[in-house]
């Protein structure tokens, strides 16, 4: 006796906020007692067991999405250990830093860029076995019977819609040809069928994400490297760089397929970030007539396995600060904007005072001659307190205007709306948690002009910009 016709929907990724569900039936169910579907997720050196009724026709539908949800989650730092920035003759790697301004040092025999993260908590390998759970008579104790049917879960961060299919393929992005796309810039435009387009500063830090080669879902993807080309307004090359895809630099590429956390994988690779990558290679500011640079994966055989990303450097309006965002996409992974408009910044607060005496009681007034006494317990002249502020709960937030928006870009700021995190990047390419508190896309909508659409986003810090005062 075994379970029968087991569909784990299994075939591929899966977003950790979609609906995912296990299928089957028994031959054992009509001839035992006290019959369950019994479950086992298995992760992290931890086994979580659950058992399931079949329904009135003798099928098992098994609802895994709640418990998939909480799996993972999304990351802030970069996976490998590295030589602090603010202290590169440091010879400790000791420090997670800012996944968003890679690459940091990895100090070593030779020291070496790491420009890669894996994807560390936000991605995991779920083993799941199910097994026939019954007992042979109506006193005895029922068990796990038989060999369980087993599958691996590939799970991977971001949420998924109603009208999503119970088991995507993802084929868009898997890496094996020059049509397939990454799962970080998910909006850029269109150069044409087999490119991606999309504006940046040269001051701007940023990632892109995309999915590795696995052992099962992704078995023929192969992001071996990532070339690089520099190219000026006729197009002609300026100059390339390669970026291997291994260990050494936070990546990790294996041949059989990888079922650790690199199944996903960020490049630090925007104008900023590739600036800081060793003298050696070509970077951006190595070249004064540079208009844009292009970057693909290819595979070993330096095939080109994925569209080519071409990053248009633009100067932006100097008239108000750029404001950069990056936020978590459907994907759970980082995707950026950038506003280049007003910025109002505001702080509020909630007091808690006491009130008391402005005289002062203190004193021993019968020792003191009737011509002092008159004014000692009230000396003139001194900033007296009758209303005492004990502690103070600030509050800093700022709004933005985004200014008039593309398409693209307002495709953007819907997704930032459903996004679990959001960080402000600062110029030096740290950044700083921040919440939005508008409650609604419609709230902020303020204007339209042209067929675009502008907004005003207030966000708030996640970690308090100004302590609570106690006294």
């Amino acid at each position: 006796m075994a379970i029968q016709n087991p569909n784990f929907n299994a075939g591929s990724f899966v977003k950790s906020g979609s609906k995912r569900v296990i299928t089957c039936t028994s031959n054992a169910i009509a001839s035992n007692f006290k019959y369950r579907f019994y479950l086992e997720l298995i992760y992290d050196s931890k086994t979580y067991a659950y058992t399931f009724r079949p329904n009135a026709n003798g099928y098992g539908l098994i609802n895994v999405g709640k418990i998939l949800q909480s799996v993972v989650e999304p990351i802030s730092v970069q996976q490998v250990k590295t030589v602090p920035d603010a202290d590169v003759t440091l010879t400790s790697n000791t420090f997670q830093q800012n996944i968003h301004s890679m690459p940091h040092i990895i100090h070593d025999s030779t020291d070496r860029d790491a420009y890669l993260s894996t994807g560390g908590e936000s991605v995991k390998r779920i083993q799941v076995k199910l097994w026939d759970f019954y007992a042979a008579t109506a006193s005895a104790v029922p068990s796990r019977q038989g060999s369980p049917e087993t599958d691996y879960y590939y799970v991977i961060g971001g949420y998924q819609t109603s009208t999503g299919l119970l088991a995507e393929t993802f084929d868009k992005y898997k890496l094996t040809g020059n049509t397939k796309e990454f799962i970080s810039p998910l909006y850029a435009k269109d150069h044409n069928a087999t490119t991606k387009e999309f504006d940046v500063a040269l001051s701007d830090f940023g990632t892109i994400s995309l999915l590795n080669r696995t052992a099962d879902v992704n078995a023929t993807a192969e992001p071996f490297d990532f070339a690089i080309t520099y190219h000026s307004a006729d197009g002609t090359s300026l100059g390339q760089t390669l970026l291997g895809q291994d260990a050494d630099h936070g990546g990790k590429y294996d041949a059989s397929g990888v079922t650790d956390d690199s199944m996903v994988l960020t490049l630090g690779c925007f104008p900023a970030n590739l600036n800081k990558l060793d003298a050696s290679l070509n970077t951006p500011s190595d070249f004064p007539t540079l208009a844009y640079y292009t970057i693909l994966v290819r595979a070993s055989s330096n095939a080109q396995v994925s569209k080519v990303y071409r990053f248009n450097i633009v100067d932006r309006c100097d008239k108000y600060d750029a404001q950069r965002f990056a936020y978590i996409n459907s994907f759970g992974v980082w995707e950026y904007i950038t506003f280049n408009k007003k910025r109002v910044d505001k702080i509020s607060k909630k007091t808690t005072e006491i009130k008391t005496s402005v005289f002062d009681y203190s004193k021993s007034y019968a020792t003191i001659t009737p011509t002092a006494y008159q004014e000692s317990s009230y000396i003139p002249g001194v900033a007296h307190e009758s209303r005492i502020i004990k502690a103070s709960d600030s509050n800093a937030s700022f709004t933005v205007n985004t200014g008039y928006l593309s398409s693209v870009q307002i495709s953007k700021i819907k997704e930032m709306f459903l996004a679990p995190k959001i960080n402000y990047i600062n110029t030096d390419g740290t950044a700083l948690a921040v919440i939005l508190t508008n409650k609604s896309i419609e709230a902020v909508d303020v204007s339209h002009k042209h067929e675009q659409t502008e907004y005003a986003l207030t966000f708030e810090y996640s970690v308090p910009k100004y302590n609570d005062i106690i006294f």
